[in-house]
């Protein structure tokens, strides 16, 4: 048991300077407007994709080329 706990402290001193939660103050955040952007387009083209997928399916007429 002692094993395994010294194992998991010495785990844990390893990796300390590469925890994801820590923050690198060099790197630059996202702005908001940018992503709020970036979703409503993906949004948009979501719903333009699934709208024409499901009027496609939805046609009584046989598929030809």
């Amino acid at each position: 048991m002692n094993s395994i706990l010294e194992n998991l402290v010495s785990t844990e001193r390893a990796t300390k300077g590469s925890r994801l939660d820590e923050h690198d103050p060099k790197e630059e955040l996202i702005e908001t407007i940018f992503r709020n952007g970036t979703i409503t387009a993906v949004g948009i083209l979501l719903a333009f994709s699934l709208g024409f997928l499901t009027h496609w399916a939805a046609n009584p007429l046989p598929w030809q080329l």
